[in-house]
């Protein structure tokens, strides 16, 4: 699943690799936010206000967006496909996927949109406030923050499949955030590229 810009708009196009075809979902203004289901066997996503099911096997599209009040281009689903997480207005919404029941609400001061993640289980997110990075844990009631932490990147790109307590923070590397610190890697010349002006927010670089 990707997007592609035409003509200042974005088609989501979904790639099959073993039959090598291609299926356009969409086409909208805004690039677009979409979640795997947990079984992989569908996909949600935004177009044009309306919050969107694609069931694969069956090609079947089903319009959710009268379920919900918010209609961000941020979400996340989590809780094996019951529940779904947006980011609207500086405010996280958790709703009942199924119902559209509200759950729980709480406001920031701050939600930057891009940085919205979730771990492979969907039991913690992530997203950049006011004040640096915060991970929610998702498996309690009341969503609370469990850790927060500053660095160089604006925006993370996911949490490490194999420990989530790390998270991969585009050229800076992988953060760990127990430590609060870089993980040691092997880049040796990371510091140097910094110096020059390299972009921490930059998505990847090669042969460090």
């Amino acid at each position: 699943m990707f997007a592609v810009s035409i003509n200042s708009r974005y088609e989501k196009r979904l790639y099959d690799i073993k039959t090598k075809t291609m299926k356009v979902l969409s086409h909208g203004g805004v690039i677009p936010s979409f979640e795997w289901s947990s079984d992989s066997k569908s996909i949600y996503y935004n177009e044009a206000g309306d919050f969107k099911h694609y069931h694969i096997p069956t090609a079947k599209l089903t319009i959710l967006s009268d379920k919900y009040g918010e209609r961000g281009n941020a979400f996340l689903v989590i809780d094996n496909d019951t529940k779904i997480v947006f980011f609207r207005s500086n405010k996280m919404h958790v709703r009942d996927l199924k119902t559209g029941k509200l759950l729980f609400v709480r406001k920031y001061d701050r939600i930057s949109e891009r940085s919205v993640i979730r771990t492979a289980k969907g039991d913690k997110i992530h997203f950049q406030g006011a004040f640096g990075h915060k991970i929610v844990d998702t498996t309690k009631p009341n969503y609370p923050e469990i850790n927060s932490f500053s660095t160089l990147s604006i925006f993370p790109r996911a949490f490490d499949p194999f420990d989530d307590s790390l998270v991969w923070m585009g050229a800076l590397g992988l953060y760990d955030t127990k430590t609060k610190k870089r993980a040691e890697q092997d880049l040796t010349n990371f510091d140097e590229l910094q110096r020059l002006g390299l972009s921490t927010s930059q998505a990847s670089i090669y042969n460090f």
